[in-house]
Parts: C-alpha cells; structure tokens; sequence
C-alpha cells in the first residue's frame, strides 16, 4: 500500500475508515457486513460508484442508502432494520459486536434458511466444516441448499466440495449476475 490510495470498495467501507482511519476498530467491520447484505438482499450496491470518488465519499458522509424494505417490500422489517443499523454512520449506533449481531440475527431466523453461502476460508473453522456441523446438529430444513465459494481454491477442488459438502460451488471474483443466477437454480431446486 502507498500513502493516499484507497482500498476496498468506497461503498462497503465505513465513513470512519475515511474520516479518521486511526478511530478504525471491529465495528468498521460490522459496518461492510451490512453493506454485504444490502447487495445481497436487494442486488444493489448500498453505495453505487459513480466514477467521481470526491463525490461518492461525500454522499456517504451525508446521506444512507435506501431502506432494504423501500427497495424489496418483501424483506421482513426486522431485516431491513438490522441491515440500517450496521450501516449506521456514527459507529456508537451500531451494534456492539460480532456476537450481538448473531444474536439479533438469531431472534430473526423463524425458520431454517433457504440458502447459504459459505465460504471455504472462515477464520479458525472452512466452510464445509461449518457445513458439516450445522447438519450433525439437524439445524438445517430438509430444503436448505448449501453455496461454496473461494477466491484461493481452484475451481476443480472447488466442485469436489460441491460433491461432500455443498449443492453448488463459484469461484471468486463472481459477477453479480453469476450469483444471482446460481442462487436461483439453487432455490429452484
């Protein structure tokens, strides 16, 4: 890295990363989860680019992205308001920490997820270990479809797990469009 050049993406960074990268603690990261799931949830950036980086820097001091729910009415209330809080600008307003986030999203999940996504490289436990576990602990519906994804594995081992561990496997960097469509197929199934 060189003095001056940002990393990352400007719209799933937090605003302190950019105010004062000093002030950065675990709650910068709580922040780009909930711009994951933002994209995730609504397949827009929480943030879109627009090619002016003064720009889209001050309109992330200055404004939030849409609601989840403004943008899919569908989403549980519950949801989108998770999803505003871990985006909060001031990071006192967001959640604590990791663990309170867990929580929260505990007390959401009525039902077994449809899907998830996992990656290979979770710190201290690989996705297809996650995997195993949530199935030998019958946390999961009969329905839930399991998504593997890395950017460090090649795809050949990749669809290997697909075989043991998971319904489908992508290779990282993925275009939006090849996730929305593998996440189709998968809950058509």
């Amino acid at each position: 890295t060189e003095p001056g050049v940002v990393l990352g993406t400007i719209g799933y960074r937090a605003p302190e990363q950019d105010r004062d990268p000093h002030a950065v603690d675990h709650r910068t990261d709580l922040f780009s989860l909930g711009a994951t799931l933002y994209w995730a949830l609504t397949g827009r950036d929480p943030y879109p680019e627009t090619g002016n980086p003064i720009q889209d820097l001050h309109r992330r001091f200055t404004t939030v992205p849409l609601p989840v729910r403004r943008v899919r009415p569908e989403i549980p209330a519950e949801v989108s308001d998770l999803v505003a809080r871990l985006m909060e600008p001031d990071p006192e307003m967001r959640f604590p920490s990791a663990r309170t986030v867990s929580a929260a999203l505990t007390e959401i999940m009525r039902d077994p997820p449809d899907l998830a996504v996992v990656d290979v490289g979770l710190p201290g436990l690989s996705g297809p270990e996650l995997v195993e576990k949530v199935r030998a602990a019958g946390l999961e519906s009969e329905r839930m479809k399991v998504l593997i994804t890395s950017g460090e594995l090649p795809a050949e081992a990749l669809g290997g797990l697909s075989v043991s561990s998971a319904d489908d496997f992508i290779s990282k960097p993925f275009a939006p469009v090849e996730f929305l469509s593998r996440v189709r197929a998968l809950l058509m199934r």
